[in-house]
């Protein structure tokens, strides 16, 4: 029988604990980790709220003008802020947007006050701070760099 080279043994040895090793890595990560099942529970809390959050701008933006997610993203393609959008349609304002916009997140910190988890002094300053962000987002042209003034286009 033919023994193979020290070395090679060496390289098939490496390549059998590395292969050992991903195989571990994929089944820790596929199966949660260590996590406990609260923890468990807790990410999947926090990942729908991100997945809401993300998708609540655009719901809530849809809902107030009475247009489908597919006229709105229609809209913006073709280059037209929020805030163009809602002042051409019918009954509907710019501030209007922002004003449903704030009032939606509103709620969820007048719960985090009453919860106790949130001061009335630090829900001031995130009230104010939302109202900045969504008021620059609403008014924001697609494609545009923040910070530099672009001409609306009609």
């Amino acid at each position: 029988m033919v023994q193979a080279p020290s070395h090679l043994k060496r390289n098939l040895l490496i390549a059998a604990a590395i292969a050992l090793i991903a195989v571990a890595v994929v089944v820790t990560v596929s199966s949660g980790g260590s996590r406990s099942t609260h923890g468990q529970a807790a990410d999947s809390r926090t990942s729908a709220g991100v997945r809401r959050a993300a998708h609540g701008l655009i719901g809530d933006t849809v809902a107030y003008l009475g247009i489908s997610r597919r006229q709105l993203s229609a809209d913006r393609r073709a280059g037209r802020s929020l805030a163009q959008i809602a002042d051409a349609t019918s009954g509907r304002s710019a501030t209007g947007l922002i004003e449903t916009l704030v009032g939606a997140r509103k709620t969820t910190l007048a719960r985090a006050v009453a919860s106790g988890t949130m001061t009335s002094a630090r829900e001031a300053k995130a009230l104010a701070k939302l109202q900045r962000s969504l008021t620059a987002r609403v008014q924001r042209v697609p494609g545009a760099r923040a910070g530099k003034a672009t001409p609306s286009r009609t």
